[in-house]
């Protein structure tokens, strides 16, 4: 859903593509092979791209905690976690766990947050480069 919300012109102009796999056949494959959540495996799947890339997660809380996984295993370095998962169940201890890490992050700690808030942040941040103010 940050894909859906985030601006294609912006996109454009930068230079970078979003790169999601939730949909694909081999991420519902693993995440039933592994008894783990489709973003968390969609995470995995995209662990070896995500060194020096700008990762938003807008919904579930699995994915981010699989992406903190990653970084903690040494498996990725991401140049920026947008990290704002939405709801009750482990959203804001997922959360808690990325802010008490080193990675660059922008979070809204406690259960608020979801894909608008990780699109409008990404799209923030691409204005602010096309501006030469980052």
């Amino acid at each position: 859903m940050v894909e859906v919300g985030t601006s294609k012109a912006l996109l454009r102009r930068a230079g970078n593509p979003i790169t999601t796999m939730i949909d694909a056949p081999s991420v519902a494959e693993r995440a039933k092979r592994e008894g783990i959540t489709r973003s968390a495996a969609a995470i995995r799947e995209l662990t070896p791209q995500i060194d020096g890339a700008v990762v938003a997660v807008g919904n579930a809380p699995t994915a981010l905690l699989a992406l903190l996984d990653s970084v903690d295993e040494g498996k990725a370095q991401p140049a920026l976690i947008i990290g704002m998962p939405v709801g009750f169940v482990a959203c804001a201890e997922a959360k808690d766990e990325l802010a008490k890490r080193a990675a660059a992050h922008i979070t809204i700690l406690g259960n608020r947050g979801g894909s608008s808030a990780a699109a409008a942040t990404l799209n923030a941040l691409l204005a602010l480069s096309m501006e030469d103010i980052l």
